[in-house]
């Protein structure tokens, strides 16, 4: 079986795959048709051909991910997908590492995926992200009143300004951003019978707030908000007075509940109607899960722009990297894997080799991964993940790797 690059003349065998995973809808294949073509003239993609015919792939796609107060450049695995015929024999483990490899000799420190279910990439050296809570909520439950403007209709034709207000929204950690507006239209293409709503009152009148929903079921809802936008906490709270504002008619939403915001803040009442409207299909009871995860490409590239505002701590780091194993002969890249001197704080560094004089943190690239992004604190992971060290050196990473919990707030 042969693997090589994608090229524009692969759409429809693509296609093809993606329909056989049920990732093209019935009465909407024009639609994935495009998200197709867009995702492989947007990215890097590698197919896996047998009989001359492309039965396997993986696309990355670039874009820049908010670190504390650092712009780092990242990289989404964007698809990954078998045929059928094929399943079952390693082609997407195969395929996703090589696209690892490439992005690492890019210069690229760090890669994120969204997994269809946690442990399959995990092999790659992936570890999880922090769960999201995904809300439901009756607009007249939110606390107000609040007002709001006549907002202006968006369609899949304004993808171009959502992306850059996206690009602009009130920044917080884990913040990604992709770097081509074209990956903001395939995910409105996904989205079934999707509408936005928004503002304009950027510099020169650009798109400053809004969001984008679909209608799960018409009329009385539930709606579902894919999500929101906003550069300011009047912005935000202008667009909740939107919501408000359909609540004469639609009984409920949902939504991934946005970053840095708790949503049972912005609610009256909110046990009293969870309670009412339990095994109803407008329940308004949230559902939390971690839907994400990352890994590190390159951990002294990484460090070099990890800027930790917690005391400095420095430690043996013995890192295991399980992507090497599914890496060709050849591969330059081997993953992460290896001794290293690590500081972590103002100035974060990580040298290979060793120094006896120093404590010994072992871990995973997976359970490194989210130590350093934030998604789990050390002690955490040295309960649940594989990181273990003596107890002294786990607690003063609790104190010098302290982050916010990340939060791409972009779905991929």
């Amino acid at each position: 079986m042969q693997i090589r690059a994608v090229t524009s003349n692969d759409t429809d065998a693509v296609h093809g795959i993606w329909r056989e995973a049920g990732w093209a809808l019935p009465g909407r294949e024009q639609e994935h048709r495009e998200m197709v073509q867009i995702f492989l003239e947007s990215g890097r993609g590698l197919v896996a051909e047998l009989d001359d015919q492309p039965v396997a792939m993986a696309v990355t796609q670039p874009a820049t991910m908010r670190y504390l107060s650092e712009s780092i450049p990242v990289s989404i695995v964007a698809a990954v997908n078998t045929s059928q015929r094929v399943r079952r024999r390693g082609l997407a483990g195969r395929l996703t590492s090589q696209q690892l490899a490439a992005e690492a000799e890019d210069g690229i420190p760090a890669a994120l995926l969204g997994m269809f279910d946690q442990g399959f990439y995990n092999r790659l050296g992936f570890g999880s992200g922090p769960p999201t809570y995904f809300v439901g909520f009756d607009p007249r439950s939110l606390k107000g009143p609040l007002e709001c403007r006549i907002p202006r209709r968006l369609g899949i034709s304004d993808y171009e300004a959502i992306w850059q207000a996206r690009s602009r929204r009130y920044p917080h950690h884990g913040m990604l951003i992709p770097t081509h507006p074209t990956y903001q239209k395939a995910g409105m293409l996904e989205s079934e019978d999707g509408t936005g709503l928004g503002y304009f009152d950027g510099p020169d009148g650009t798109l400053s707030h809004g969001f984008w929903l679909e209608p799960r079921e018409q009329e009385f809802g539930p709606y579902h908000i894919d999500f929101f936008f906003y550069e300011t906490p009047a912005q935000f709270r202008e667009l909740l007075g939107l919501l408000q504002t359909f609540s004469d008619q639609v009984y409920t939403f949902t939504a991934p509940e946005p970053a840095l915001v708790q949503w049972q803040d912005l609610l009256n009442e909110p046990f009293r109607r969870s309670r009412i409207a339990r095994g109803s299909k407008h329940q308004t009871e949230g559902k939390y899960f971690a839907w994400w995860q990352v890994r590190l490409l390159d951990l002294p590239l990484a460090l070099a722009s990890t800027h930790l505002p917690g005391p400095p701590v420095t430690f043996q780091l013995d890192l295991s990297d399980p992507v090497r194993a599914l890496l060709p002969d050849d591969s330059r890249w081997r993953g992460c894997g290896g001794s290293y001197i690590v500081t972590l704080g103002p100035e974060s560094s990580a040298i290979r080799g060793e120094r006896a004089d120093l404590p010994v943190l072992r871990a995973s690239v997976n359970a490194f991964s989210r130590l350093w992004l934030g998604a789990r604190s050390a002690p955490e992971l040295a309960l649940t993940d594989d990181l273990t060290g003596p107890p002294a050196l786990i607690q003063q990473l609790a104190i010098s790797a302290l982050l916010p919990r990340p939060n791409p707030d972009w779905a991929f």
